[in-house]
């Protein structure tokens, strides 16, 4: 018996992630599967814990995405008397450069349709160089420990 020999697998198609918005009655069931993703960036934070974030999601005060398997998104949508913005609260994953523009893509459908005149990243001063289509504002986030 002769063996074929061996090939590297080539994909026929490159299928893009999608991004997935989980409802509050979906995020215990998923919980597990996102929670992970979120606890790198949470770490680097003292706003929040895995707990506290889970009860404001359960609640509807901000919301949960999911690019399945790679990545998970905190956003809340902020109205002010001149306009209404979508925050960026929280994002962590791996691999970044593979999913990125289907979760800019998806977020800023989701944001138009929410009546927000633009998506804002509350972050480190990192996003700056991985996502130049956001702009940084000039503003600057002082705190003073009380």
């Amino acid at each position: 018996m002769t063996s074929l020999p061996s090939r590297s697998v080539v994909p026929l198609f490159h299928v893009e992630p999608k991004l997935v918005f989980i409802p509050a009655w979906e995020i215990e069931d998923r919980w597990a599967d996102v929670s992970p993703h979120l606890a790198r960036p949470l770490a680097r934070q003292s706003a929040m814990t895995l707990e506290s974030l889970q009860a404001s999601l359960l609640r509807g005060e901000m919301l949960l995405w999911e690019i399945p398997g790679k990545a998970a998104f905190v956003t809340q949508l902020q109205q002010f008397p001149a306009e209404r913005i979508c925050v960026i609260i929280l994002c962590g994953g791996d691999g970044l450069r593979e999913w990125q523009d289907a979760a800019w893509r998806g977020l800023t459908r989701y944001a138009r349709k929410a009546g927000c005149s633009c998506l804002q990243i509350v972050g480190r001063r990192g996003w700056t160089r991985a996502v130049p289509e956001f702009q940084p504002t000039g503003e600057v986030i002082l705190r003073a420990p009380l």
